[in-house]
């Protein structure tokens, strides 16, 4: 076909086949082909790379790894087979009397265990501080106005002894025939009276030192649960992992078994103060047991001395001579002995009231602190652990109410001190 224009050329044609060109190699000249390429190439040499570095890693670490493994199965092993023996063959033999001795720790765990819980029953006794300190603050309490009222006692009994000790040059110049024998148990009486009161003034003290020492027993108790509770919430998680995963290592966490201990050393310490109140309670009721002994004697002379001088006294106003208003001497000697027993009788039932009522409180006393001594070396038994929250408020609680009983009962010893009457009034 020829071109009905010869200078011109056939431009549609050109630019149509050019088009087609375009279409059929567009992909070669898109910008965004050859970089999702070389992307998807570099993100799959990066995996590549990160497979082959942790496959080599674990290939290299394949041989510590076992060797951790067998280290952690032995240490289980043997922690296993250490109780085994302990509680199979090395504990029965320590039951043995001469073997004991060389026991030496296992012998305390093995009595411990037993007092405490029972292997073979799996009943684990668990710090129980609220019941503890609730104990100690009823028990405290009631001990703290028990020595008050032994400071007003002991008072008596010093104002009885210092009364009788006058009484005793009024007999010994009287005419009475058992005068010897009166000043001699009034003297005697005096002694023990003083020794009482001694007792007395001792077991205030003791009293008051176990007070002060359980209270400082439960405050080192609260700081230690509490430091070592602020410690344990800021502990890393490696620690916490490897006590966790060592075999070695306690099961109970740090904090259980630190309250664990601090309940042992205050129940142990708690238990040792009230033995020792209890030991001076049982002294000072063997002093008040003497000194009523010393007083039933006392009883017993006056009333034969009595009977001799109203015996005197009838047979002289029986007489003639009386009756015609003679022997006025005689009659005023007999009346004077007659006063002086009555006086020393009335000593007598006085100094015996203070010795009873004493003697029932120290008796009461004792009795209530063997009865608590036996509560504490028999621990409660509990099924669940007590928040550790709850084991700290019940400390500081107690903390709070033992300080405030004591306080009260120093200012009642501190009115009896200063509200002292004089011996006259008192005997």
């Amino acid at each position: 076909m020829s071109n009905p224009n010869p200078g011109t050329h056939p431009t549609p044609n050109i630019s149509i086949s050019w088009s087609q060109k375009e279409q059929k190699s567009g992909a070669f000249f898109d910008n965004s082909g050859p970089r999702t390429t070389m992307t998807r190439t570099l993100g799959y040499f990066l995996w590549r790379l990160f497979w082959d570095v942790l496959r080599l890693s674990f290939s290299i670490l394949r041989y510590p790894l076992a060797l951790l493994c067998v280290v952690w199965i032995s240490g289980w092993a043997l922690s296993a087979f250490a109780t085994l023996m302990l509680d199979k063959i090395v504990r029965p033999v320590c039951d043995v009397p001469v073997l004991s001795t060389f026991c030496g720790d296992l012998a305390a765990h093995r009595f411990d265990s037993r007092q405490t819980g029972s292997a073979s029953t799996g009943v684990v006794p668990k710090p129980d501080f609220p019941a503890l300190v609730s104990l100690q603050s009823v028990s405290l309490s009631e001990l703290m106005a028990g020595s008050a009222d032994g400071s007003q006692l002991s008072l008596d009994i010093k104002m009885a002894q210092m009364a009788t000790s006058d009484l005793i040059s009024l007999v010994k110049v009287s005419d009475l025939t058992t005068r010897g024998s009166i000043a001699d148990a009034l003297e005697a009486f005096v002694d023990e009276a003083r020794a009482t009161a001694r007792d007395l003034q001792k077991l205030n003290a003791r009293v008051s030192g176990a007070v002060d020492h359980i209270l400082a027993a439960n405050e080192y108790a609260f700081r230690t649960i509490e430091f070592e509770t602020a410690k344990s919430t800021n502990a890393g998680l490696l620690q916490t992992i490897w006590s966790w995963s060592w075999p070695l290592t306690d099961a109970e966490s740090g904090v259980q078994r630190v309250v664990a201990t601090t309940f042992q050393d205050v129940m142990s310490l708690f238990a040792t103060q009230t033995g020792q109140v209890v030991l001076q309670c049982e002294s000072t009721l063997t002093n008040l047991d003497r000194l009523e002994q010393r007083l039933h004697v006392l009883h017993d002379i006056l009333s034969r001395e009595r009977s001799s001088v109203t015996g005197e006294q009838s047979q002289v106003l029986s007489e003639l001579w009386t009756m015609l208003g003679g022997n006025r001497r005689r009659l005023w000697n007999i009346d004077q002995r007659l006063d002086l027993l009555r006086n020393v009788g009335e000593y007598r039932l006085r100094a015996l009231a203070h010795v009873g009522r004493t003697l029932q409180l120290v008796q009461s006393m004792g009795e209530d602190m063997e009865e608590l001594r036996i509560r504490v070396a028999t621990p409660t038994l509990v099924e669940d652990q007590i928040p550790i929250e709850i084991q700290l408020r019940a400390i500081r609680a107690a903390v709070d109410r033992i300080s405030e009983s004591r306080m009260v009962a120093r200012e009642r010893t501190a009115k009896v001190a200063d509200g002292l009457p004089s011996i006259d009034h008192r005997i």
